[in-house]
């Protein structure tokens, strides 16, 4: 299925976190050898999803929605998916443009397009019966409710961002190839609701790195960076994008000033988080650090120097990519919608919605998630927020439960033998 370097012989030549417990991880992947797993989704996050897992011994499946097939349509023509950098080698997914053909192929769908596509994908997942399907959502952005709501699937996942750090890119023959700038060094993922333990096991195999399990989707929402590092970076960068400026993202756009607007946002964040009950919750930097292995004591440092963030130059195309029209609808508004029924004030947060609706003449409370979305009141308790999103606090937390004080400690613990954390 492959030619090449797999990303686990890859991990063993760099001698980066592989350690005895990945080594069984990668043998007990045998035992999933002739399974498909169904890939909604062929942008930058799909095609390297399905590098992965075919560089393991899975069969894919990628589908794409009628009108985002630019990439797809590549593929069908080029007759395979080259890796390059972080993961290298050639591979030969199965395309098709059969929704129907993609269920019969698999049990796992995962769906990996940006939360604007959420409600379209769901309406064709209702169509069939998912009783005994895991869907799995890269990135939630708080759609466990909605997903359960419409689908019958045997089990809901989602996760806080994708595991690697990646782009398509057009080769100098014209044919698309996914560059995986990085690997990361973990995956946090939530249920809606409880599962069995052989969904979490299948999970384990699914992804190449270690997963961090939260005891609820809500939770997981709460503990994710997009949502506080796009929105200031895209608008207080806003000539640069119209302007095509050969910029890098990260190391150029987020400034000193751009990142204190992200640490104050990101304080907006915890706070609406400890309103609802989670207080063993990680800071921006921690999660970044986190992620990426590193050690940074200033989130403008972060920026500049982790090399897996700043390979090449390039904006985003416009003010309407992802980082605005995903992040500001389906994480700030939910978050700002939170926060004021729990009486915690969002101003920062708040601001980011306004000038966004303001740049681009959409009313992003109207069309993200709010309160509303799942069935709530806008003065919604925390009781009632906690019982719509199946969670608990952390003061209910299963003592067996691990608590990550800082993003050492879960450094340590993925450097050591743990393949799965929970928190």
């Amino acid at each position: 299925m492959k030619s090449g370097m797999s990303l686990f012989e890859k991990y063993t030549a760099r001698d980066t976190f592989v350690n005895k417990r990945h080594l069984n991880t990668y043998y007990s992947h045998l035992i999933f050898a002739n399974m498909t797993i169904g890939i909604i989704g062929v942008g930058h996050v799909g095609c390297v999803l399905a590098a992965d897992l075919e560089s393991r011994g899975f069969q894919t499946t990628l589908w794409a929605a009628p009108g985002h097939r630019k990439i797809f349509d590549q593929l069908v023509k080029q007759k395979h998916l080259d890796a390059t950098e972080a993961m290298t080698g050639r591979f030969y997914p199965t395309l098709t443009s059969s929704f129907d053909k993609l269920i019969q192929s698999t049990k796992v769908i995962i769906v990996a397009v940006p939360t604007t596509g959420h409600s379209f994908i769901l309406e064709e997942l209702a169509k069939y019966n998912l009783s005994q399907y895991i869907v799995i959502f890269i990135s939630g952005n708080f759609v466990g409710p909605v997903a359960a709501a419409a689908i019958n699937a045997e089990a809901i996942i989602c996760t806080s961002r994708s595991p690697y750090t990646s782009r398509t890119e057009e080769s100098n023959t014209g044919e698309i190839r996914v560059r995986v700038n990085g690997i990361k060094r973990r995956l946090e993922v939530a249920s809606f609701g409880q599962v069995e333990q052989p969904v979490r096991d299948t999970l384990s195999q699914i992804f190449s790195v270690p997963l961090i399990w939260y005891s609820n989707t809500l939770k997981l929402d709460l503990a994710t960076n997009h949502g506080v590092v796009h929105p200031p970076t895209m608008l207080s960068n806003i000539g640069a994008i119209k302007s095509k400026a050969n910029l890098f993202f990260y190391c150029d756009c987020m400034t000193a000033e751009v990142c204190s607007l992200i640490l104050a946002a990101d304080k907006e964040r915890l706070e609406v988080a400890a309103a609802l009950g989670f207080t063993d919750m990680e800071d921006v930097l921690e999660m970044f650090n986190a992620d990426y292995g590193t050690d940074f004591s200033d989130l403008t440092m972060f920026m500049q120097r982790v090399d897996a963030l700043n390979k090449r130059p390039g904006l985003p195309s416009s003010l309407q990519a992802r980082q605005i029209s995903q992040d500001i609808p389906f994480w700030c508004v939910p978050v700002a919608s939170l926060g004021k029924a729990l009486g915690v004030q969002t101003p920062v947060i708040d601001g980011w919605i306004l000038s966004s609706m303001c740049v681009n003449q959409v009313d992003y409370r109207k069309v993200g998630r709010t309160l509303q979305t799942f069935g709530l009141r806008d003065d919604a308790s925390m009781e009632e927020i906690l019982k719509v999103f199946k969670a608990t606090d952390d003061s209910n937390r299963h003592p067996s439960s691990t608590h990550l004080h800082h993003s050492k400690s879960l450094g340590a613990m993925l450097r050591s033998n743990y393949s799965t954390v929970v928190v």
